[in-house]
């Protein structure tokens, strides 16, 4: 008997471990399930995310695209204006030569009016005096 007794007992302290286990079980179960929640709350996050920075790269191509097309734009119309200040200089220079002849033809036309004017002077001074 006593060994039946002992085997009751033993049987409970089985009986009263598996309880425990089983508890303990449950608890571990649920706090799988609630990481097991978590886990595809950031699954949606990374999704989300992935999205977005997906998104960002087509707009960052397409700013890449804009502007590369602006330095090409920038770049023809820095030869453009290039080209136009160039032809502005030499037509500036062509100007300044011609004035610089006219000064002179004009200084020469000048020191011939101012010739003339002097032999006039002295011409009417001859014929006063004749």
């Amino acid at each position: 008997m006593n060994s039946d007794l002992e085997i009751k007992n033993l049987l409970l302290k089985i009986y009263e471990g598996q309880v425990r286990i089983e508890k303990r079980l449950g608890r571990v179960e649920e706090k799988v399930e609630g990481l097991e929640e978590k886990v595809e709350g950031l699954e949606e996050k990374v999704e989300g995310l992935e999205e977005k920075m997906n998104n960002m790269q087509k707009e960052i191509i397409d700013i890449k695209e804009r502007l590369g097309r602006l330095e090409n734009i920038v770049t023809v119309m820095q030869q453009e204006h290039g080209d136009k200040l160039d032809a502005l200089f030499d037509a500036f220079k062509m100007q300044n030569e011609k004035l610089f002849l006219f000064e002179e033809r004009l200084e020469k036309d000048e020191r011939k009016i101012e010739r003339n004017e002097n032999q006039i002077y002295n011409l009417s001074l001859e014929i006063k005096s004749s």
